[in-house]
């Protein structure tokens, strides 16, 4: 307030000397007579040079009290991440020392690989050996393997085979896994050795000859590993059943062996609704197998069943199973049947069906029904598995199909029925549940 009034009475002698100056200004030559002027002669500027001061002082450190904020910006945004940060960092040693045992492990396999590979095991007599087995198991022998460095390698007619087909490599990788079943480090102890489906992209002329080599290797030089051999193949599945049941009682005695089939089922469950779930069946009846001689008989047995079982349960869990089967089983079964009664229309599914639709042996109704599903599941002859058949549908257009054969062929659905003790009113629906 001083500082105020001070500037205040300093004003008061600016304006009074200008009044007076411009009294003077007004008569030149006139006396003017100047009284005690009221005010102060001057001010201190100390005040006004603080503040200038400060100002200079502030404007000076500017930059560096924006980088002390941004630093106080920076710490409080780590600060918030910091344990979480922490816990990463850990994590990231964790697992950088992990891939390194990781990479170490990889690479005593590695070196391992390599010594199997040499040790013991001269690659010149598993070379011819191969040689022979290959031609035997392909039918033709222009693949010959040679030593080259301590390994393999394959030419065809004299130059490196460069673009073997999948049915050439199955067989080559199975050949070379059964010769070394036969290396030192095997030979005297008792394995596992499990086999996934072996012929699943051999040609089925050579399925035979596959199936035979597996068998004499596996089974027939009186082996000790325990052998699980798994196919998609029912011709495999047939071949091996047939060989295992006819093996004669001293050998059963001490080579035991189960048969046994993976299929879906489906399970009701409290809630009412099914789900499905892996079953294995055991095949331990060696009439029924010494039934189904063929994949055909297998189907129609197949089929069958699961209109059986609709006969007695008839619940959500029978009607799923049947849903899922009717894109392959049934389709399948009356491709063969269509095979063998229309011989010349062999490979044409829809030809066959307008054969037997020209017969006239086909009721319209169910002329219609088999129809619809042939179109359903049909698309330039390859049937499309993955459309589903509606619920409440499925049962319906099973029995259709065995309707259809025995439209076409009474004599040969009654035996196919006898043949595999199947009920064939029950299977047409035909006959009072109670009564079966």
């Amino acid at each position: 307030m001083a500082d105020v009034a001070a500037l205040q009475a300093y004003r008061e002698r600016i304006a009074a000397l200008r009044s007076q100056i411009a009294q003077k200004h007004a008569s030149p030559f006139g006396v003017l007579e100047i009284d005690q002027l009221p005010g102060v002669v001057s001010i201190s500027l100390e005040p006004l040079n603080d503040v200038l001061k400060q100002h200079n002082t502030r404007s000076a450190s500017y930059q560096e009290a924006v980088n002390d904020a941004a630093r106080r910006v920076e710490q409080a945004r780590l600060a918030s991440i910091v344990a979480d940060y922490r816990a990463h960092l850990a994590e990231a040693k964790e697992q950088s020392e992990s891939a390194d045992e990781l990479q170490k492990e990889q690479t005593d396999l590695s070196a391992e690989r390599e010594r199997i590979n040499v040790t013991d095991l001269d690659p010149s007599p598993l070379a011819e050996e191969l040689t022979r087995d290959v031609a035997s198991l392909l039918g033709r022998d222009e693949l010959v393997f040679a030593k080259q460095d301590d390994r393999y390698s394959i030419q065809r007619n004299g130059k490196p085979a460069t673009a073997l087909s999948e049915g050439e490599q199955t067989a080559i990788s199975l050949l070379y896994f059964l010769c070394s079943l036969r290396d030192e480090k095997t030979r005297n102890i008792n394995a596992t050795v499990v086999i996934d489906d072996p012929v699943s992209s051999l040609d089925q002329e050579i399925l035979v000859g596959a199936s035979s080599h597996l068998w004499s290797t596996l089974v027939g030089n009186s082996s000790q590993h325990q052998v699980i051999l798994l196919t998609h193949s029912f011709e495999l599945f047939r071949m091996w059943s047939n060989q295992l049941d006819r093996l004669p009682p001293s050998v059963k005695k001490d080579c035991k062996y189960s048969i046994y089939e993976l299929r879906a089922r489906y399970q009701n469950r409290p809630d009412g609704t099914a789900r499905r779930r892996p079953t294995m069946i055991s095949w331990t009846d060696e009439k029924l197998r010494k039934k189904l001689r063929s994949q055909y008989h297998y189907l129609f047995w197949r089929v069958a069943d699961v209109l059986r079982t609709d006969a007695t349960e008839g619940d959500l869990a029978t009607e799923l199973e049947a849903s899922a089967i009717i894109p392959n089983a049934a389709r399948q079964m009356l491709e063969a049947f269509l095979a063998f009664k229309y011989p010349s229309k062999i490979g044409d599914f829809e030809g066959s069906m307008r054969r037997a639709f020209e017969a006239k042996a086909v009721a319209d109704p169910l002329r219609q029904r088999v129809t619809r599903f042939v179109h359903r599941q049909s698309h330039n002859e390859e049937a499309d598995i993955s459309k589903p058949v509606r619920i409440g549908e499925a049962i319906t257009v099973l029995r259709a199909a065995f309707e259809f054969i025995n439209a076409v062929d009474p004599d040969h659905f009654d035996e196919m029925c006898a043949a595999l003790d199947l009920n064939a009113a029950e299977i047409l629906g035909t006959s009072d549940v109670a009564g079966v």
